[in-house]
C-alpha cells in the first residue's frame, strides 16, 4: 500500500471540467494512511521495547512503550472509526501489551536458561566464566568459549582487569541483560543485579524406612544442613550414597562406607561452590539415629536436585530421600 497522493487529478488534463475541483479523498484513503502509520510505528517500539533495563538501572522501556500504545489504541479508532483495518490495528496492540506484560519473566527464564545451557549441554570444561563489578549495584559474568579464550583474553583482556573466575557473588542474583560481545559474538555478557537472596526446600521420602528429613530456609551463596533421623536398630555397617545435580550435569555421585564422613568439592564453570560434607549415623544404629548433610547453595537460577540412599550390612535399604533445591 503506498503512502503517496490519493488519486485525483493529477496527471488528467487540467482542462478538464472534472479536474476543476479536486475530488475528495476516497473513504479509505484516510483510514489506510493511519493504519500503516500506525502499524510502523508498532513495529519500530516493538523492537525497541525489547531491550533490558537501562545501563541506570531504570524500569524497562518496554513498559514505557506499553503506556504508549495503550493511548495510541484508545485514541487511534476515535480519530479514525471504524474500518476493519483500525479494528485489527486496535486488537493488535492489545496483543502487544499483553506480549510486553510477559517479557520481563520471560527475559528472566531465557536468561536463566543461557546461563545454564553449558551446563545442561555438557560443555562445562569447554566454556570459561569470569565476573567482575560493573558498579555498586552490578556485576558483570563473561561466558567465554574455551576456543576463543585465549584470543578475546589477548585482545580484549585490558578492558576486565579486575575480573576474576567464577559467575558473580552475592548479593548479585538477578538476571538482568544478555548481550553478545560486540567484537567476539560467541562471547557473551551477562549482568546481574542485586535482588534477593532466598532459595526453597523440599523433600520426598523414596522408601527404606521411615527416616525423616528436614533444613531450615536455604539462602545462596550459603550452606543448608540437611538433617535425617530415623530408626537403624540392629545396623552395624553399610554404605551410603548422595547424588546431586544440575539439569543434566553431576554435581555430586559419590558412596562411602557408614563409618566415614563425605567431602566433596563442587566446582563448575571456574566456580568454586563450596564443598559438600557428610557426617553418617553413629553405629551401631539406634532407634534415633541421625545423618546431617551439609551441602553449598549456589548463586544461580534453577533447579538442584539429589538423592541420598543408606543400605545396611546386608544391602538392604535403611533410608532414601529425595531433594529438590530451588533457586
Amino acid at each position: 500500500m503506498s503512502l503517496g497522493v490519493s488519486k485525483g487529478c493529477l496527471g488528467q488534463d487540467k482542462s478538464a471540467s472534472l479536474c476543476s475541483v479536486p475530488p475528495p479523498p476516497p473513504e479509505s484513503s484516510l483510514d489506510d494512511t493511519a493504519f500503516s502509520v500506525f502499524i510502523t510505528a508498532m513495529s519500530l517500539f516493538d523492537s525497541l521495547s525489547s531491550s533490558s533495563l537501562s545501563s541506570e538501572g531504570g524500569p524497562r522501556r518496554d513498559n514505557v512503550f506499553s503506556v504508549f500504545f495503550v493511548f495510541v489504541s484508545l485514541l487511534f479508532p476515535l480519530l479514525f472509526p471504524p474500518p476493519s483495518k483500525m479494528k485489527f490495528a486496535t486488537v493488535a496492540a492489545a496483543a502487544f501489551m499483553a506480549t510486553a506484560a510477559a517479557q520481563e519473566p520471560a527475559l528472566f527464564e531465557e536468561l536463566v536458561e543461557s546461563k545454564s545451557s553449558f551446563l545442561r549441554a555438557g560443555k562445562a570444561d569447554q566454556t570459561l566464566v569470569k565476573n567482575g563489578m560493573m558498579d555498586d549495584n552490578h556485576c558483570e559474568e563473561l561466558y567465554i568459549p574455551a576456543k576463543q579464550y585465549k584470543q578475546f583474553w589477548s585482545d580484549q583482556g585490558y578492558k576486565y582487569p579486575t575480573y576474576t573466575d567464577g559467575i558473580c557473588p552475592v548479593p548479585y542474583t538477578t538476571y538482568d541483560s544478555k548481550d553478545p560481545d560486540a567484537t567476539y559474538p560467541e562471547v557473551t555478557h551477562v549482568k546481574r543485579g542485586v535482588g534477593s537472596t532466598a532459595a526453597s526446600i523440599t523433600f520426598e521420602n523414596c522408601g527404606g524406612g521411615d527416616f525423616t528429613f528436614t533444613a531450615p530456609t536455604p539462602t545462596k551463596g550459603s550452606t543448608v544442613t540437611i538433617t535425617g533421623s530415623g530408626d537403624l536398630t540392629g545396623v552395624t555397617s553399610g554404605t551410603y550414597l548422595i547424588k546431586a545435580d544440575y539439569g543434566s550435569i553431576s554435581l555430586v555421585d559419590k558412596s562411602e562406607s557408614l563409618a566415614d564422613d563425605m567431602s566433596v568439592n563442587i566446582k563448575v564453570l571456574l566456580t568454586d561452590f563450596g564443598t559438600l560434607t557428610a557426617t553418617p549415623p553413629a553405629l551401631p544404629g539406634t532407634t534415633d539415629s541421625k545423618i546431617e548433610i551439609n551441602m553449598p547453595v549456589p548463586n544461580i537460577g534453577g533447579t538442584v536436585t539429589g538423592t541420598t540412599q543408606g543400605m545396611n550390612q546386608e544391602g538392604i535399604l535403611v533410608w532414601c530421600m529425595k531433594m529438590t533445591l530451588s533457586l
